[in-house]
């Protein structure tokens, strides 16, 4: 989230009947107020949680279903946050058609919660970043990127502080506020997750036909199972960021794919023209 746009896949919906199948499919079952394709010429709705996830989601498996459609097969799958989710039935742990309800029910039970929330990226050394997070106890890192690039979250009036730190004036660290009213990954999204629970854990689970690689600490997850992960040491498939606080995140599945030689991997991001920056440093959260 935060990298969608109006317009985004217009052409692809209106030229490829591989991704239009699949925006048709998803259409079938999240339960949203108009076709994916109407939702995604209209800014203000895509700026909504409830509808940016689900809109990710089927972007990205799109993606992949018109990769496969031309010959290109994954040899593993990665995402991050709505990522994961489009990961998943490509390595065939989730139906299209269970991710789909899955992401749905996530956006509206992240759209549900108090506004207040608040997101940065932060460009800079990570000493100096978490020195900086250190002086400022209820900001959490909710994602690694790369070596000199996180995404904090927390309470907005706790980032506002944060970002007025005299650390950021014109030193080696800079700072974004993120257009986002909700602190993804971040403790703050706790209220949702025995929600998210009981959806998922209802949700059929298959064993995966190809490695998921884990954006916790880059391992391969060999048994994916979504309740689970909402609950143990892995629940970053709800987005509430402990594997932020263990200090992982998105970097250490990409890292893993890279040293295998990640020819052919595939995954899901979140995609649109933020993605460039996103690799540079100013992240995408959702």
């Amino acid at each position: 989230q935060g990298s969608t746009y109006a317009g985004m896949a217009a052409g692809l919906a209106e030229t490829s009947p591989v991704f239009r199948d699949v925006l048709e499919r998803c259409d079938a079952v999240m339960g949203l107020d108009r076709p994916l394709a109407a939702l995604f010429q209209d800014a203000a709705a895509l700026a909504r949680t409830d509808i940016a996830q689900p809109a990710l989601y089927a972007v990205s498996a799109g993606l992949g279903a018109l990769w496969r459609s031309w010959g290109i097969e994954p040899v593993a799958v990665l995402g991050h946050s709505v990522g994961e989710y489009a990961a998943a039935p490509l390595a065939g742990v989730l139906t299209l058609e269970d991710g789909a309800r899955l992401i749905a029910a996530r956006g509206r039970l992240m759209q549900a919660l108090p506004a207040g929330g608040a997101m940065a990226a932060l460009l800079g050394p990570e000493a100096e970043a978490r020195g900086l997070l250190a002086r400022h106890p209820e900001i959490e890192i909710a994602g690694l990127n790369a070596p000199t690039a996180m995404t904090v979250a927390g309470p907005e009036a706790a980032l506002d502080r944060l970002l007025a730190d005299p650390a950021l004036g014109g030193g080696t660290l800079l700072a974004q506020k993120l257009p986002l009213r909700h602190a993804f990954h971040s403790r703050l999204l706790e209220p949702m997750l025995d929600g998210l629970a009981e959806v998922a854990g209802a949700t059929p689970h298959h064993a995966p036909l190809l490695p998921v690689v884990g954006n916790v600490d880059g391992s391969v997850v060999g048994h994916h199972d979504a309740a689970g992960a909402v609950r143990g040491g892995a629940r970053d498939a709800a987005g509430d960021g402990l594997h932020a606080c263990g200090g992982a995140g998105r970097a250490a599945g990409a890292e893993r794919v890279r040293a295998d030689g990640g020819a052919g991997a595939g995954g899901g991001g979140e995609p649109g023209p933020a993605s460039a920056g996103g690799r540079a440093g100013w992240g995408e959260p959702g």
